[in-house]
């Protein structure tokens, strides 16, 4: 696709998504539209990387971050989460489920996490483990599935503040 191609997508795109961007992304040249797209998300709402590997789990998940105010990223396993992560200074809050395919799981993930990035706050859940807390890096919670909505978003709404 030519560049002209790539900006008539990328402004078919955000005039769907939203209208008083589709006017400025004509203004500029293609290969500034992506900075600008990423920045549509860049709002005062906290960044919440979902990783699930189960894609019906991860939607629901996901719809359940963004309808609690969050902006929620997927991700489907533990190696995509880390290459996220690494790209993205955004996120505040990983909310994994523990059992996934990979190089690592969740729990695993979410230690690499504590030790990789210390300030990002971490939610766990599975349904085929039940941790205690000493098993847990440190400022995180753990949710048997199934979950109830309203923990996972008071646990969000806690992190968050």
């Amino acid at each position: 696709m030519t560049q002209t191609g790539h900006l008539h997508e990328w402004s078919k795109f955000t005039r769907e998504r939203n209208g008083s961007v589709f006017e400025r992304l004509h203004q500029v040249s293609p290969s500034h539209c992506c900075e600008m797209l990423a920045n549509l998300n860049s709002d005062e709402r906290v960044h919440v990387l979902v990783v699930e590997d189960e894609p019906l789990s991860r939607i629901y998940a996901s719809n359940l971050v963004e309808d609690a105010g969050f902006v929620p990223i997927q991700a489907a396993d533990a190696d995509e989460a880390i290459s996220i992560l690494e790209a993205r200074k955004d996120i505040r809050i990983v909310f994994t489920d523990i059992n996934l395919p990979g190089s690592m799981n969740g729990l695993k993930l979410a230690h690499a996490i504590r030790h990789r990035w210390p300030p990002i706050e971490l939610i766990l859940t599975s349904g085929h483990f039940n941790l205690k807390n000493s098993n847990l890096p440190e400022r995180s919670r753990f949710f048997p599935k199934p979950y109830r909505d309203e923990e996972i978003i008071s646990a969000l709404s806690r992190f968050a503040s």
